[in-house]
């Protein structure tokens, strides 16, 4: 078994030791249909672009929360996700590596089990698209599809710490 729970809101990754939240359905900061902006600037009337900052609400109130309170910016005030400050997104590669298979995945959301509920949808990476510093890769649980979406749009995210 590649994924274990650790019975304490997060589910490691023993071949690569990185520690993931698991998603619940309570409400709180973890809960699966949380939706997060990426930057606070939104998209442009034409609908292309938007901000290119790491100021929206995935930073400021996500990983703020998980962080007991440090920010992306280094305000601290106190507490921390399973006594761990150092919640972040993401890297395409690492978001990529919990599918259950690549595209086309044969179920949905394409992810084990173990990580809890997952919407079926688009997560946040931290790995700004190289052709525009507005753009963001992201990986869509509904069939693996690797992608990048406008850092001016919400959608989901999931947190992890840690690595070889």
């Amino acid at each position: 078994m590649r994924f274990v729970d650790n019975h304490d809101g997060t589910i490691t990754d023993i071949t690569t030791r990185l520690v993931w939240e698991k998603k619940t359905t309570d409400g709180s900061i973890h809960d699966v249909n949380n939706i997060y902006s990426w930057s606070a600037v939104g998209p442009n009337p034409d609908g292309s672009g938007g901000g290119s900052h790491p100021d929206g609400t995935v930073f400021t109130t996500f990983l703020y929360g998980l962080n007991g309170g440090i920010s992306f910016f280094g305000t601290s005030t106190s507490g921390c996700f399973t006594g761990r400050c150092d919640w972040r997104l993401p890297t395409i590669e690492e978001l990529q590596g919990i599918l259950l298979s690549p595209y086309p995945c044969s179920t949905s959301p394409c992810i084990d089990s173990a990580f809890g509920p997952t919407f079926a949808n688009s997560y946040w990476s931290v790995t700004t698209f190289s052709n525009s510093s507005d753009r963001v890769w992201v990986v869509n649980f509904v069939e693996g599809i690797v992608e990048y979406g406008s850092k001016g749009s919400s959608t989901f995210a999931r947190a992890v710490r840690g690595g070889l």
